[in-house]
């Protein structure tokens, strides 16, 4: 599958975060495109949040999703891009991620509202 193809698959989620990327990079794709494998892990890390109240650290998300540091920054880069609703909070001398509406973020309730 190309890379415009995934943006297609997902684009009412990912709908807005796609056309920037589609229009930045042409319709060749390119190097930052979303790509399918990080549209899932983005999806996964948006559950994963929506699961915690509480929020989740770096260190957790990497852990959770199996990857780098970085690549746990970029997703959350993608997620500000689409206007997810993050916030971060320092306890304990770690920075903690949260969704500020974490009620709209669990699993069988509608994202639109």
């Amino acid at each position: 599958m190309d890379k415009i193809a995934v943006c297609g698959l997902a684009g009412k989620a990912l709908g807005s975060a796609c056309e920037r990327r589609r229009k930045a990079v042409g319709e060749g794709g390119g190097r930052n495109h979303v790509r399918g494998a990080q549209t899932a892990r983005v999806i996964r890390l948006l559950l994963l949040l929506g699961a915690r109240r509480t929020g989740l650290t770096i260190a957790e998300m990497r852990e959770a999703l199996n990857v780098s540091h970085r690549t746990v920054y970029r997703d959350l880069e993608l997620l500000a891009e689409l206007d997810v609703p993050l916030t971060t909070d320092r306890e304990a001398g770690r920075t903690v991620y949260q969704l500020l509406e974490h009620d709209r973020w669990k699993l069988g309730v509608p994202l639109g509202g």
